[in-house]
C-alpha cells in the first residue's frame, strides 16, 4: 500500500510537471497565422510506473499509400497496467488537463514525445473527460498524423462507449471525420464487448451494416478467435461471409500468428472440404494470401506436410518461396532446392523467378550464383530476367552493369527484354537501346516497339525518320505509329496492322 501511494505521488507530480512545462513551451511559441499551428519539442515525461499506467506497445506512423488497407491496420493504444497497481489507484486527468495537453501533443513535431503523451492521455478517457478530449481533436490542424491520432481515439472512446463513438460519427452535424474512423470505432467496440457490438451492427441497415462488420470482425479476432471464426463460418450472406473471411485472416495473422491461420486451414479443410470446397478455398486464399515473409517458414513446412492440398496451387509456391527467401535465405534455399533436386513438377519456371528476382532484392550477387548453377539453360534465362527487374529496383547502376556483362549472352535476352519493357515508361529512348541488343528476334520486335511507341509519344518526328533504318518489318512500324497514337498524323502509316 506504501508503495501505491508513492507511485501515485509520483505519477501526480509528473503531470503537473508536464502541464507546466508545456504551458511554458506554448508561451514561448510565435505563431504564424498563415500557416499550420507548429509547436516546440514536447518534453519526455520520466517518472516510474503510473506516468505511463497504459503504455503504447506501438503506434503507426507512417501508412504505406500503395496499401488499400492501410486504415484496417490497427494497433492496440495500450498495453496492460504495471504489475500490483489496481486501475482505480491511478488517477485520472480532468477534462481540462486533457484539452490542453491533448491539444497541444497533437501540434508537436516530435514523434516519438507526441505519441507518448497522445496514447498515455487515450488510455486515461472517462466518461468526463471523453468531450474535451474529442474537442482538442476538433480544434487542431488536420493532418495525416493527427487524423491517425483521432482513429486511436475513436478506438479508445468505443472501447468504454462503442454507441456513443458511433453515434457521433454517424449522426452528429459536423461531426469531426476520417478515413477509416468507424472501422476503428467498431473494432473498439467488439474488443471490449462483441455481444453488444454484435447486436447494434445487426440492426443497422445493409449499408451500413457492411462498413461495419470488418471492424467487428477486426475487434473481436483480439480477444475469441474461436468464437469470431464460428459466428464467421455461420453467416447466410455469401459474400458478407466471404469479405470477412479475409479480414478474419489477416487479424489471425496478425495477433495470433502464422501458425493459428494455418491451424485455421486444417479446421477448416476437415470440416468444409467435401460440403463447401467454395468456402474452403476463401479461407486458404485469405490466409495464403495475406502471409508475410516472417510466417514463410511455417507455410513452406505446412506445404510439405500437404502436397495434396486441393487449393494447393502454383502461386502459393511462387509467393511463399519469395517471401521466405527475404526472411531466411539459407532456409529458402535448402527448401527450394529440395523441390528441384526432387524433380518435383512444383519447381517451374514461376518458382524460379520469384525466388531468383526476390532474392536479388536484398542480396543480387548470391541470386546470380544460384541461377548460374541451373542445369536446365531456359531455367537459367527466367532466373536472369527476374534479377534484372528486382535488382534495379534499389541499384540501377549495378544492375545495368551486369546487363553489360552479359551483352553477348543469349540467355540474357529475356532480362534485356524485361528490363527495357520496365524502363521503358520513363526512359523510352534508352529502353531502345535495351532493346536493340536483344538476339532473340521476337524479344527484339516486341522490346522495340514497345519503347519506340512510348517515344513517338513525345518525339514523334525523330521516330518516324528513325523508322526506316530500325531494321523492323512494315508491320512492326505500323504497330509503333498506331500504339503510340500517331496513326492519323502520319499518311505513310495508315491503317491498323493485323
Amino acid at each position: 500500500m506504501q508503495q501505491s501511494r508513492i507511485i501515485t505521488a509520483l505519477w501526480i507530480a509528473s503531470i503537473v510537471l508536464t502541464v507546466l512545462i508545456t504551458r511554458s513551451v506554448l508561451s514561448r511559441v510565435v505563431v504564424d497565422t498563415a500557416s499550420p499551428l507548429v509547436l516546440e519539442t514536447l518534453p519526455l515525461v520520466e517518472g516510474p510506473g503510473p506516468a505511463l499506467a497504459y503504455r503504447p506497445e506501438r503506434l503507426i506512423l507512417d501508412a504505406d499509400e500503395q496499401d488499400a488497407d492501410a486504415f484496417n491496420r490497427e494497433v492496440e493504444p495500450y498495453g496492460e497496467r504495471w504489475p500490483g497497481e489496481d486501475e482505480a489507484d491511478v488517477p485520472r486527468p480532468g477534462p481540462l488537463e486533457v484539452h490542453e495537453m491533448l491539444g497541444m501533443a497533437l501540434q508537436s513535431t516530435d514523434l516519438v514525445n507526441r505519441n507518448l503523451v497522445i496514447a498515455h492521455l487515450l488510455a486515461q478517457l472517462t466518461p468526463e473527460n471523453v468531450g474535451e478530449a474529442l474537442r482538442a481533436f476538433e480544434d487542431a490542424p488536420r493532418s495525416e498524423l493527427t487524423d491517425h491520432s483521432y482513429r486511436l481515439f475513436l478506438h479508445a472512446w468505443a472501447k468504454m462507449d462503442g454507441e456513443a463513438a458511433l453515434d457521433y460519427l454517424y449522426h452528429q452535424p459536423g461531426a469531426h471525420r476520417v478515413g477509416g474512423g468507424e472501422h476503428w470505432a467498431m473494432s473498439g467496440w467488439s474488443q471490449d464487448d462483441p455481444a453488444a457490438a454484435l447486436t447494434y451492427v445487426e440492426s443497422q441497415d445493409a449499408k451500413r451494416l457492411g462498413r461495419l462488420y470488418p471492424g467487428l470482425v477486426r475487434g473481436w479476432v483480439r480477444t475469441d478467435l474461436a468464437a469470431v471464426r464460428s459466428h464467421v463460418e455461420e453467416l447466410e450472406d455469401p459474400g458478407l461471409r466471404k469479405r470477412m473471411v479475409g479480414v478474419l485472416a489477416r487479424g489471425t495473422l496478425e495477433d495470433h500468428g502464422g501458425r493459428a491461420a494455418l491451424d485455421w486451414v486444417d479446421r477448416s479443410t476437415a470440416k468444409w472440404g467435401r460440403d463447401d470446397p467454395e468456402f474452403l478455398a476463401s479461407v486458404f486464399d485469405g490466409v495464403f494470401g495475406q502471409l508475410k515473409p516472417e510466417h514463410a517458414p511455417e507455410a513452406a513446412a505446412w506445404i510439405d506436410e500437404n502436397l495434396e492440398h486441393p487449393d494447393l496451387e502454383d502461386w502459393v509456391f511462387q509467393k511463399v518461396s519469395r517471401d521466405y527467401v527475404r526472411e531466411d535465405a539459407n532456409g529458402a534455399v535448402d527448401w527450394v532446392e529440395s523441390y528441384r533436386l526432387g524433380g518435383h513438377e512444383r519447381f517451374n519456371y514461376g518458382v524460379i523467378g520469384n525466388f531468383a528476382g526476390s532474392w536479388a532484392k536484398d542480396d543480387p550477387y548470391t541470386a546470380i550464383d544460384w541461377a548460374n548453377n541451373m542445369d536446365m539453360p531456359s531455367r537459367r534465362s527466367s532466373a536472369y530476367s527476374q534479377i534484372a527487374m528486382r535488382w534495379a529496383e534499389n541499384d540501377i547502376e549495378n544492375a545495368e552493369a551486369w546487363l553489360a556483362e552479359g551483352e553477348n549472352d543469349p540467355l540474357m535476352d529475356d532480362a534485356r527484354r524485361r528490363y527495357s519493357q520496365r524502363i521503358a515508361p520513363e526512359d523510352p529512348a534508352r529502353a531502345l537501346e535495351y532493346a536493340v541488343k536483344i538476339k532473340r528476334d521476337d524479344y527484339r520486335e516486341e522490346s522495340m516497339v514497345n519503347a519506340a511507341s512510348i517515344l513517338f509519344e513525345r518525339n514523334p518526328e525523330a521516330v518516324v525518320a528513325w523508322l526506316p533504318f530500325s531494321g523492323l518489318g512494315g508491320e512492326a512500324q505500323s504497330k509503333i505509329i498506331y500504339q503510340g497514337g500517331g496513326e492519323h498524323r502520319f499518311k505513310g502509316f495508315k491503317g491498323r496492322p493485323n
